[in-house]
C-alpha cells in the first residue's frame, strides 16, 4: 500500500510513520502541476491544503482514502468522492483550544487597541503634555455582545471562553433561514446587535461571501468582525 503526504512542511513536528507494511512518501509540499504524479498508484493521501478535485481524482484510479491532516476539509472534492467511493476525514478536535484562544487574544487586541497604545508609549507618550495619552478609543471586553455564526465545537469553545469574561454571548441561525432554532437568534438579529462578531462556519455554497457589503451596512459602526474560518466567508 502506497501513502502519501503532499505537503509535510505545514506540519509543524515530522509524521510518524508507524510500523505499518506501507509504502510511505511524504512530499514537503506539492504543486498543482505535480499532484496527480505524485499520487499516481497511491491507496491513501493525505494532505493539509493540497486541493483535490474532480479533474485530478479521476485520474487516480487506485485512491481509496483521504486523510485531511486539519479541520477543514473544503480542500477536497467531496461529491467527486463520493462518486468513486473514496473515503474522506479530517481532524475535528485538534485546533479548537488554539483557535479559541487566538479570536479571545485578538478581542483583547482590538478592542483595547493594545497594539496602537504599544506604539503611542514608545513615540508620543515621552513628548506628551500630559501623562494621558487618548489617541484611540477603547472598549471594555466585560459586558460587550459577542455573536458567533458557526456553533461547532470551535464557536461553543469561544462562547464559554467569552462567557468567563463577562461576554453577552449570542449564536446566530443560519443566513436566510425562515426558522430560527432554540438558542440562536436570526443572522440579521446578530449582525445589528453585536459589537464582536467571530466567524466559525465551514466554507461552502451556502456560506460563502456571507459578510457581504449587505451585511457589513447592517453591523454597527464600530462593531469588530473576526474571522478565524475560512477567507471566503468575508
Amino acid at each position: 500500500m502506497k501513502i502519501v503526504m503532499l505537503d509535510g512542511d505545514t506540519l509543524p513536528v515530522p509524521l510518524p510513520t508507524g510500523q505499518q507494511q506501507a509504502d510511505w512518501e511524504i512530499r514537503a509540499q506539492t504543486p498543482a502541476e505535480d499532484i496527480v504524479s505524485s499520487l499516481a498508484g497511491a491507496t491513501v493521501a493525505i494532505t493539509n491544503k493540497v486541493p483535490l478535485r474532480a479533474d485530478t481524482l479521476q485520474q487516480l484510479p487506485e485512491l481509496r482514502f483521504i486523510c485531511v491532516a486539519a479541520t477543514g476539509y473544503d480542500c477536497i472534492d467531496l461529491d467527486a468522492c463520493r462518486a468513486r467511493g473514496i473515503v474522506v476525514s479530517n481532524v475535528p478536535g485538534y485546533s479548537t483550544q488554539s483557535v479559541s484562544e487566538a479570536v479571545i487574544a485578538a478581542i483583547f487586541a482590538l478592542r483595547r487597541q493594545l497594539m496602537a497604545y504599544a506604539s503611542n508609549t514608545r513615540i508620543d507618550w515621552p513628548q506628551a503634555k500630559h501623562f494621558c495619552v487618548h489617541h484611540q478609543p477603547i472598549g471594555d471586553i466585560g459586558g460587550a455582545t459577542l455573536g458567533i455564526a458557526g456553533k461547532g465545537d470551535i464557536g461553543q469553545a469561544v462562547g464559554r471562553l467569552a462567557q468567563a469574561l463577562g461576554m453577552q454571548v449570542q449564536y446566530a441561525e443560519r443566513k436566510g433561514s425562515e426558522r430560527v432554532r432554540d438558542g440562536y437568534i436570526s443572522f440579521e438579529q446578530m449582525l445589528a446587535t453585536s459589537d464582536i462578531i467571530s466567524l466559525h462556519c465551514p466554507l461552502s455554497d451556502s456560506t460563502r461571501q456571507m459578510i457581504d457589503r449587505d451585511a457589513l451596512d447592517k453591523m454597527k459602526p464600530q462593531a469588530l468582525l473576526i474571522n478565524t474560518a475560512r477567507g471566503g466567508l468575508d
